[in-house]
This record gives C-alpha cells, sequence and structure tokens, in this order.
C-alpha cells in the first residue's frame, strides 16, 4: 500500500490504503480539512480502513509585523486650511496581491506582418 498526503495551503488529499480514511490532527481535530490555523507546525495522521497510518507535518507561517515610520510631514499654514502633508515609509506585513487580469473578452491580439 502507498499513502500520499500532499500539503496545497490547509487542504491535505489522502490517497491509497483503503477508505474511509480517518483523520488525527495535533491540534485535537479530528476533520479532515483545516481552516483558520495559527501560525505554527501541524501533524496529520491518517489511518485507513485496516488501521494503516501515514503521518505528515507542514509549518504555517504569518507575515512579519507592518511597521510605519513618519519621514517628514508639514503644518497646516493657517486655520481652516488643507496645506498639511505627512510622508510615511512602511515595512514588513503584506504586499496586496496584484490585479486580476482583464476578463477574455477584453484582451485584444494584435499581429504584426
Amino acid at each position: 500500500m502507498q499513502w500520499c498526503i500532499q500539503w496545497n495551503n490547509q487542504h491535505q488529499p489522502a490517497s491509497g490504503g483503503t477508505t474511509p480514511y480517518g483523520y488525527v490532527w495535533s491540534n485535537g481535530s479530528t476533520i479532515q480539512n483545516q481552516t483558520g490555523l495559527a501560525a505554527g507546525t501541524y501533524t496529520v495522521t491518517v489511518t485507513d480502513a485496516n488501521g494503516c497510518t501515514a503521518t505528515e507535518s507542514q509549518t504555517v507561517t504569518q507575515p512579519t509585523t507592518v511597521n510605519a515610520v513618519v519621514n517628514s510631514f508639514t503644518n497646516i499654514g493657517c486655520n481652516g486650511g488643507t496645506t498639511g502633508t505627512i510622508s510615511i515609509t512602511t515595512t514588513g506585513g503584506t504586499t496586496p496581491p496584484p490585479p486580476p487580469a482583464p476578463p477574455p473578452e477584453s484582451l485584444q491580439l494584435f499581429v504584426e506582418q
């Protein structure tokens, strides 16, 4: 019998062995898929209907803390004015994902001859 536990984010399909499978996680859970996990290392033991087992571990990480530093600022010149400015630099955290690609119907194809 050959086991296969593949990690894909928090989803681990098991294959091989004899169904049904039982799952026991290091956090005490017995369901197949885990979500809402905090940073840490998680181990799952999968047991098939014949009592054969496979065990795998995966570490879930978190981004670094986001930091902001004020580089410069300008006070408002007159009461009620809107001339104030603040310039900051940020580090750490997670950058936003890129914007989604346009739908296929809006793409243009150019052929040069």
